[in-house]
């Protein structure tokens, strides 16, 4: 197996990777509080993690990468399948490095795609989500900014916004080889790593370096806190959390 950047051309595949893998989360899982009635309505869930993820390429500044099988693994069918995904964003990022030609295209798709969310959301034709727990989720989201846990705030970071592993290929080395690929990448800008990790990934992400910095609110009415997970290349600076 091998890592390789993501393209458009993966976008159902990841959709159908990301729905499975987070099954059981208890945000986005299929009894999840934002997909209530995922596990009556599966297809419905999975169309929610394509949007999701086509609005990830239109909109840009996440850096994704994918794990995919090779001739090199024993199972190999012939057929390379996406295993894992990683995507990272950056403070670094400039926003202009892409052509003024791509700008004006994504910018024109994450329109639509914004359009159509809205109409969906609108006639309600996303029946594994509530719209009450959604709009909860996004009011308590825009208070929150895991930089303001940085010391000295303003300093630049990448941000894990998303991990995820096959069932059928997790507890293989896959998420920690994906969580080494980026942090090598950060170590070489000399930037530390902020994610969000659900309470059952704490262990994990331990185990991979991070450290768990505070706990934010998901959403009111929700009782779930996601813990804020912090990984350091070696030789920063220490103490760069605010105890504030």
């Amino acid at each position: 197996m091998h890592i390789q950047p993501a393209t458009f051309a993966d976008v159902s595949e990841l959709a159908t990777l990301s729905a499975a893998a987070m099954a059981l989360d208890e945000c986005i899982g299929l009894h999840g509080f934002l997909c209530p009635y995922g596990h009556a309505y599966p297809l419905s869930r999975r169309e929610g993690f394509l949007r999701r993820v086509k609005g990830r390429f239109y909109q840009g500044g996440v850096t994704m990468f994918n794990m995919v099988t090779d001739t090199f693994d024993p199972d190999y069918d012939g057929t390379s399948r996406i295993i894992g995904h990683i995507g990272m964003s950056s403070t670094l990022t400039d926003p202009n490095a892409e052509s003024l030609d791509d700008r004006i295209w994504n910018a024109l798709n994450l329109r639509l795609h914004r359009a159509e969310d809205f109409v969906r959301w609108y006639i309600g034709s996303d029946h594994s989500t509530s719209n009450a727990n959604v709009r909860a989720f996004l009011a308590t989201q825009k208070t929150i900014d895991p930089a303001d846990y940085l010391d000295p705030k303003g300093r630049h970071y990448h941000f894990c916004e998303y991990l995820v592993v096959s069932p059928d290929h997790q507890r293989r080395g896959i998420g920690k080889a994906l969580v080494e690929f980026a942090q090598a990448r950060a170590r070489a800008e000399r930037v530390p790593i902020l994610l969000t990790s659900s309470v059952a990934g704490v262990r994990f992400y331990e185990s991979c370096g991070f450290r768990e910095v505070a706990k934010l609110p998901f959403a009111e009415g929700s009782g779930i806190e996601d813990p804020l997970m912090l990984w350091e290349p070696e030789g920063l600076e220490k103490d760069a959390i605010s105890n504030g």
